[in-house]
C-alpha cells in the first residue's frame, strides 16, 4: 500500500460533460505504468488531461497535491516542464536539425547559456545514438531515428514524468532493441513516473509495474504485473495474448 500522497492525480467524479467516466486515478512517484484500451477507450483524453491541454476540462488534475486547473500560464508551463512527452506523431520540427528539436525545451524553459545547452544536447544525441544524423532533419530520418530523436527531446530537462504515447509501433524489433534498452535504462530510476500508452500491452510486461486499461471512458482494469499476467477477464486476456479471439472479438 501506498503511504506518500500521488505525485499526479486525476478526477472526473460528478463531471457529467467529460467523456472520463467517474475517474479517480492516482499515479505515485516511480511508478511505471502502461495504459492501453481500444479506440475511443478515452486513453486519448486522459494523456490530454495529464497534460492540460484543455482549459476547459471538467475534472480536477493535481500534481504533487496542488490543483493544476488553477495554474497560470507560467505555473502551467512550469508544470509541463517537469514532464516528457513522446507524442504519437512525434510533434518534431520540421524545419530543425535533430540538434535543434532537442535543445528546444531546453532553451525554451530554463535560462542555460547557449554553451551549456550545446553541451547537455551533445551529450544526449552521444547517449543516444544519434550523432550520425545530428543535423538532419525530421523528413530524412528512419523511423527509428525520428522516435529517438522525440525520446531525446521529451528527457533532455530530466523530467519527473515521461509520457511516451503509442510508441514503437512502426518500428522494427532490430532497430526497437537499442531504443528499448535505452528507455529501460530510464526506467530504473526509481524516481521516475513513467506513463506508456500502447495497444499492446503484453509488449511492457518486463517494464511496466502497474497496468491500467480503459473502456468507454472508465476505467476497467488496475492491476500490478501479476494481476496483468493472470487475470482471467477475457478482455483482458485478449491483450495479453494479442489475437482475433481477443479484443477484436469482445469489443
Amino acid at each position: 500500500m501506498q503511504t506518500e500522497d500521488p505525485i499526479l492525480k486525476i478526477e472526473t467524479t460528478g463531471a457529467e460533460t467529460c467523456i472520463l467516466k467517474d475517474i479517480r486515478l492516482e499515479i505515485f512517484r516511480g511508478e511505471k505504468i502502461a495504459v492501453f484500451g481500444p479506440e475511443n477507450s478515452g486513453i486519448d483524453q486522459l494523456v490530454r488531461a495529464v497534460l492540460y491541454l484543455d482549459r476547459g476540462f471538467p475534472g480536477r488534475v493535481y500534481f504533487m497535491g496542488v490543483s493544476v486547473n488553477d495554474f497560470d500560464y507560467m505555473s502551467l508551463m512550469n508544470y509541463r516542464s517537469r514532464l516528457g512527452y513522446v507524442q504519437r506523431e512525434f510533434g518534431l520540427i520540421s524545419n530543425m536539425s535533430v540538434t535543434e528539436n532537442i535543445a528546444l525545451p531546453v532553451q525554451y524553459h530554463t535560462g542555460m547559456e547557449p554553451d551549456d545547452v550545446s553541451k547537455l544536447v551533445d551529450r544526449i544525441i552521444r547517449e543516444e545514438g544519434l550523432d550520425h544524423c545530428r543535423d538532419s532533419r525530421p523528413i530524412d530520418l528512419a523511423p527509428s531515428e525520428v522516435l529517438k530523436t522525440a525520446y531525446a527531446r521529451a528527457i533532455a530537462l530530466d523530467p519527473e514524468i515521461l509520457i511516451m504515447e503509442w510508441t514503437f509501433g512502426d518500428i522494427s524489433p532490430v532497430d526497437m532493441v537499442g531504443l528499448a534498452e535505452r528507455v529501460a535504462g530510464w526506467l530504473s530510476n526509481a524516481d521516475k513516473t513513467a506513463i506508456f500508452i500502447t495497444h499492446r500491452p503484453e509488449k511492457f510486461i518486463d517494464f511496466m509495474q502497474r497496468f491500467i486499461m480503459l473502456n468507454r471512458g472508465r476505467i476497467v482494469f488496475d492491476g500490478g504485473r501479476e494481476d496483468f499476467i493472470n487475470s482471467g477477464d477475457p478482455l483482458i486476456a485478449g491483450y495479453r495474448n494479442i489475437g482475433v479471439s481477443g479484443p477484436m472479438k469482445m469489443i
